[in-house]
């Protein structure tokens, strides 16, 4: 886990002249390895399943070739879902852990600050992502808090065309923060809201 002095020293540069660090800090690993995983993983069965829908006549023509002859079309539609099922089930269990791995990796090399100007996300892998949220970025600002004092932070939407040329919204959030309730404290101070 960075330390407190790490995080700093990777905002620096990005700050501008007259800007003050209010506060840094990192995503949970754990946290946001699971928020981004469980998406993924699903997203990927259900795909699969569909796919196996798609392909209905070919996966039939498969299961047919090693069912018997007497064997109802019902028999072989009930195979060709069981099939879709099993595949999509297994590759999930599959990526799963890749992708449980991937979201870890990536919460260790993101740091997310706060200054007197904007909310900052800075991801840092071979090359570095900076996101830069001002004020007229921030919207209602929502908290989700677990027991521990923990939680995320969504302060934002991005709008995005998806592969099919449709508008989607993602919500903006730092996710798996300590005292995240001080926070957004911060957060109202600095942007007014």
């Amino acid at each position: 886990m960075p330390t407190d002095s790490q995080l700093r020293l990777a905002v620096k540069p990005q700050l501008e002249p007259h800007e003050e660090l209010l506060w840094v800090g990192h995503p949970n690993p754990n946290r946001m390895a699971f928020t981004l995983s469980k998406t993924l993983s699903l997203g990927i069965c259900i795909s699969l399943i569909v796919f196996s829908y798609v392909f209905y006549d070919e996966i039939s023509y498969i299961v047919f070739a090693f069912t018997s002859p007497t064997s109802s079309s019902k028999e072989i539609e009930l195979s060709v879902i069981l099939i879709g099922l099993l595949i999509g089930c297994v590759t999930g269990l599959f990526l799963g852990p890749i992708n449980l791995t991937y979201s870890y990796i990536r919460a260790l090399k993101t740091t997310y600050a706060l200054t007197n100007k904007r909310a900052l996300i800075i991801i840092s892998n071979l090359k570095h992502s900076i996101q830069s949220y001002s004020s007229a970025d921030i919207g209602i600002i929502e908290r989700v808090e677990l027991k521990n004092g923990s939680g995320d932070l969504i302060f934002s939407q991005k709008c995005y065309k998806d592969s099919e040329g449709d508008w989607q919204k993602e919500n903006v959030k730092f996710i798996g923060i300590q005292k995240v309730k001080f926070v957004e404290d911060l957060f109202r101070q600095v942007f007014n809201k």
